[in-house]
């Protein structure tokens, strides 16, 4: 997951991701940054934070088994 830092929120900009099941597999993952304003981001500026949540082993009963799966039309 990533998380926008404050200082780019506080300029109007907001950074979204997705959560993906176990499983699931696309060539298009990936997140947005939504702004409000023209701003200026200055290179090498840190501007999000990513984090992982552990989880445990899964089996092929509890992988991702949804429409959307594989999907290579989009």
């Amino acid at each position: 997951m990533i998380r926008q830092r404050s200082s780019l929120l506080r300029n109007g900009a907001i950074i979204a991701s997705s959560i993906f099941d176990p499983g699931f597999t696309t060539e298009n993952m990936g997140t947005i940054m939504i702004v409000t304003a023209t701003i200026f981001i200055e290179q090498d500026a840190r501007v999000g934070q990513m984090y992982f949540h552990e989880c445990d082993e899964v089996n092929e009963e509890n992988l991702y088994n949804g429409q959307f799966q594989n999907d290579k039309q989009r």
